[in-house]
C-alpha cells in the first residue's frame, strides 16, 4: 500500500478554497454572461501569423494591386465582438470594435476581464454595419450598408470561410414567417425550420477558423472565434435560483453579512471588539476594524433591513450599471473608502474642538469639549449602511425620474441637476434628505458614517475615486508597517556548553533565515517579470507589490525576534516585538489569501474568454495563453502559497495567530497551512547538551529537556 505524505490532504484543501474554487464560480459566472444569458458571441481580429511571399507582395504593390502595408482601414475595421439574438440566429452583429485606448498591454485581471466582456455585449448600438451571415454554403463576413444589398457578393470586400456542412435543424420561430437579409427572403415554415433561395437547411453556427478574403490583392486573412456549439439557454422555473445566478455579488455580500451576524449572536461577541473606533483604529493602529466593523450586525431589526437595502439596490446596479465582478469589487473598496473618510471626518472634528479648547479660559466650557473629544474618540459604529449610502447616491443619480427619499410622502421629489458643459458632474438632494430622515427615526444611527457614505456615493459617480484597478480588494486592503530599532544583547562569556548551544541555534536562525530570505528573492523576481505578464496598470502587479512589501517588513520584524531571543533582552521587550511581528504577519497572511484567490478568478476569465481577451491585447505585446497561465499558477501563486505556509508557522510558533473574527474567517486555511509547515519546515530535534562535560554539570534537567523542540518562532 502506497504511503501518502502527510501534507497531501491539508495541500488539497488549500488549494481547493484559494484556487479551484474561486476558478470554477468565476469561469461558471463568465461563461453564463458571455454565451448564455446574452446570446451569442464571436471574436473577430487579425491573423497574426499571415504573412505573404515577398516577391509576390513586391509584384502587387508595383502593380497598384495593394499598398505596402497590407492591413487596411477596412479589414481593421471588422475587429472587435459580434452577438446575436436568441432570435436572429443566423445574422451576426459587430457590436464592438476595440479602440487603441481599450487595448491592453499583457493579460487583465478579473475585473479588466469583465469590464471588457461588458464593452462588448452591452452596446446598443452597432460599431459599424459589419456582419457575419451564411452565404450559400460558407460563412461570410463584410459590411452591409444600401449599395450592398443590391451588389452581388463578388464586388464587395468579404472574408468567408471555407465551406461547412449543415443538416435541417429546427430553430426558434419568430413573430413573422419571413425576413429580408442582403437582398435574400429568409423564410421559416411551421415548424421552424429556416429556409433561404438557394437551400435547404439550417447553417449551424459560424465555425472558428481563418476566414480568406474574397477580393482581388492581397488582403490578409481575419482570425474568427466562435464557441463551437450553440448554447443552451436557462430554463430555471425557480425564480429564486435565477436570482442567485443574475446578481451572484448581492448574495455573496448578503451571505457574508447574515453569517457574521450569525456568527456574532452565537459566540456573544462583544460589539465593542470588532466595531470601528476612531481611539482604537488611529492610535492602536487596528486597522482591521474598519472591515469587521462595516460587516458587524447585532440586531435583527438591523441585519434585516441592510440586507433588504441590499437586495433592492443589487437588482438595480448589478447587472445593468455595473457587472457582477465590478459590483463585488467595488464593494470591498467602498468598506475601505468610507472608513477611511469617516475617519477623517472625525479627526477634523476632534481638531476643531481643540482649537476651541485652546481658546476658551472657562474651565466648565473646556471640560465640556473635552468630554465631546473622548466621546468622539470612543465612539463605536457597526453596520454596512455606509455602502448602501454610497449605493444609494449612484442609483438615484442614474434614474431618469425624480426620487422620493420619504416612503410616506410621494409628492416629496427631488430630480436629478446637471451641470451645464460637464455632464459627468450630477447632484441630487434625496440621499442627504433620507440621512436627516433616518437620523430622526433611529437617532442611534451614526451620522458620521452614512454622511461617509453619501460623500464616497457622490465621488464614485463623478469618478473622482481611484480606477478599480487601484481600488481592487487584493491592492486596497493594506496595513500600516512600523520601524523597528534593534536592541544589542550582551556579549559577556558564557560557558562552553551554553556557548556551543548558541551556535546550534545561530545555525538554526541561519536555515529559517535562508528560507525566508529566498522566498523574498523569488517574490522579488516574480513581481519584476509579472511587469512583462500583465502591465504596470493592473491590480495584479500592484497587488503583489504590496505582498512584496509585507513580506519584507515581516521577515525584518521576526530577524529581531530571533535575535532578541538569542541574546537573551529582557521578556517585554521580546513579547512587544513578537506583538508587531504578528501584526504584520496576520496583514500580509490576509492580502495572501486575497491575491491568490483574485489570481484564481483571473486565470479563469482567461481560460473563459481567451479570444476576448486576445482582441483588446495589443498585437505588439500579445502572449500566449498558455505561458501566462504557466507563469500565474506555478510561480506566482505558488510562491504566495508558500509564503502563506510560512507566515501561518511563523504565526503558530510565536503563538501570535490571535482569536476573534481573524481565527474565524481564516481557520480552515490557517490549520492546512500550519500543517503543511509542519510537515515542510520543522526541525529536528537537537540534544542541548554533551555527556560528561564540565564539571559539576547537571545533565538532562526538565528546563533543559522542554528547550529541546525547535520550531519556527
Amino acid at each position: 500500500m502506497a504511503m501518502i505524505s502527510p501534507m497531501t490532504a491539508p495541500a488539497a484543501k488549500l488549494g481547493t478554497l484559494l484556487v479551484l474554487l474561486p476558478f470554477a464560480i468565476t469561469y461558471l459566472h463568465l461563461h453564463y454572461n458571455a454565451f448564455v444569458r446574452n446570446g451569442m458571441i464571436c471574436f473577430v481580429g487579425p491573423h497574426s501569423e499571415y504573412s505573404p511571399p515577398t516577391t509576390t507582395l513586391l509584384a502587387a504593390v508595383d502593380e497598384g494591386l495593394v499598398s505596402s502595408t497590407p492591413r487596411t482601414n477596412e479589414d481593421a475595421s471588422l475587429f472587435g465582438a459580434y452577438s446575436t439574438s436568441r432570435h436572429d440566429k443566423q445574422i451576426f452583429i459587430h457590436r464592438y470594435s476595440p479602440s487603441s485606448g481599450d487595448s491592453s498591454w499583457g493579460w487583465p485581471s478579473v475585473s479588466q476581464s469583465a469590464t471588457m466582456l461588458d464593452k462588448s455585449i452591452s452596446r446598443q448600438k452597432n460599431a459599424s454595419n459589419s456582419r457575419i451571415y451564411f452565404d450559400q454554403n460558407r460563412w461570410c463576413i463584410r459590411k452591409v450598408n444600401s449599395s450592398s444589398l443590391s451588389s452581388s457578393p463578388s464586388t464587395v470586400a468579404s472574408w468567408c470561410s471555407a465551406p461547412v456542412a449543415f443538416e435541417k435543424t429546427k430553430i426558434p420561430t419568430r413573430h413573422s414567417n419571413s425576413f429580408w437579409f442582403d437582398g435574400v427572403n429568409h423564410e421559416y415554415d411551421d415548424q421552424g425550420v429556416w429556409f433561404d433561395a438557394f437551400h435547404t437547411g439550417y447553417a449551424g453556427y459560424p465555425p472558428s477558423g481563418i476566414y480568406q478574403s474574397e477580393a482581388a490583392g492581397l488582403s490578409p486573412p481575419l482570425q474568427v472565434s466562435c464557441p463551437s456549439s450553440a448554447p443552451r439557454y436557462p430554463l430555471v422555473q425557480n425564480q429564486n435560483l435565477q436570482y442567485v445566478i443574475d446578481h451572484p455579488a448581492t448574495c455573496v455580500i448578503i451571505l457574508v453579512n447574515v453569517a457574521l451576524a450569525f456568527h456574532y449572536w452565537n459566540r456573544r461577541v462583544d460589539p465593542s471588539s470588532v466595531s470601528k473606533q476612531y481611539a482604537r483604529i488611529v492610535h492602536e493602529h487596528e486597522w482591521w476594524r474598519g472591515i469587521t466593523g462595516a460587516t458587524a450586525h447585532f440586531d435583527l431589526l438591523h441585519v434585516g433591513f441592510n440586507m433588504v437595502s441590499m437586495d433592492n439596490l443589487g437588482r438595480e446596479i448589478e447587472g445593468t450599471l455595473l457587472n457582477s465582478i465590478e459590483f463585488l469589487m467595488w464593494n470591498f473598496a467602498l468598506v475601505v473608502y468610507t472608513t477611511i473618510i469617516m475617519i477623517a471626518m472625525v479627526y477634523a472634528r476632534i481638531r476643531y474642538l481643540q482649537r476651541k479648547i485652546d481658546a476658551c479660559g472657562n474651565a466648565e466650557i473646556r471640560a465640556t469639549y473635552e468630554m465631546k473629544q473622548d466621546k468622539l474618540r470612543s465612539t463605536s459604529s457597526v453596520g454596512y449602511s455606509a455602502v448602501l449610502f454610497a449605493w444609494m447616491v449612484v442609483s438615484t443619480m442614474e434614474r431618469k425620474m425624480p426620487t422620493c427619499p420619504i416612503p410616506f410622502a410621494k409628492d416629496v421629489c427631488f430630480a436629478t441637476y446637471e451641470v451645464p458643459g460637464l455632464s459627468w458632474l450630477r447632484f441630487n438632494w434625496s440621499p442627504i434628505v433620507s440621512l436627516i430622515f433616518c437620523q430622526i427615526i433611529f437617532p442611534r444611527v451614526s451620522f458620521i458614517g452614512h454622511l461617509a457614505g453619501i460623500i464616497c456615493g457622490f465621488l464614485l459617480h463623478w469618478g473622482l475615486l481611484p480606477p478599480l484597478e487601484l481600488s481592487s480588494v487584493n491592492v486596497l486592503i493594506g496595513g500600516r508597517n512600523k520601524q523597528y530599532v534593534a536592541v544589542e544583547g550582551d556579549d559577556e562569556s558564557q560557558q562552553s556548553i551554553k556557548q556551543r548551544r548558541k551556535l546550534r541555534d545561530l545555525r538554526e536562525v541561519g536555515r529559517k533565515q535562508w528560507t525566508l530570505l529566498t522566498i523574498r528573492n523569488v517574490m522579488a523576481f516574480q513581481f519584476v517579470i509579472s511587469f512583462y505578464f500583465y502591465g504596470w496598470s493592473s491590480s495584479m502587479v500592484l497587488s503583489q507589490c504590496v505582498l512584496l512589501a509585507y513580506f519584507v517588513f515581516a521577515v525584518c520584524s521576526t530577524q529581531f525576534v530571533w535575535a532578541y531571543t538569542l541574546c537573551g533582552i529582557d521578556d517585554d521587550i521580546l513579547d512587544h516585538e513578537k506583538v508587531r511581528s504578528g501584526m504584520i504577519w496576520r496583514g500580509y497572511f490576509m492580502s495572501a489569501v486575497i491575491s491568490i484567490i483574485v489570481d484564481s478568478m483571473s486565470v479563469a476569465s482567461w481560460v473563459c474568454l481567451p479570444l476576448l481577451v486576445e482582441t483588446f491585447q495589443d498585437p505588439s505585446r500579445r502572449i500566449g495563453l498558455l505561458p501566462v497561465c504557466i507563469f500565474t499558477l506555478v510561480l506566482r501563486i505558488g510562491v504566495n502559497l508558500m509564503g502563506l505556509v510560512v507566515a501561518s508557522k511563523i504565526l503558530h510558533g510565536t503563538v501570535q495567530v490571535g482569536g476573534g473574527i481573524f481565527t474565524a474567517l481564516f481557520s480552515p486555511i490557517l490549520t492546512s497551512s500550519r500543517l503543511i509547515g509542519d510537515a515542510m519546515l520543522t526541525t529536528t530535534k537537537m540534544p542541548l547538551w554533551t555527556a560528561f562535560e564540565g564539571k559539576g554539570t547537571r545533565l538532562g534537567t526538565r528546563a533543559e529537556s522542554d528547550q529541546s523542540e525547535r520550531v519556527w518562532l
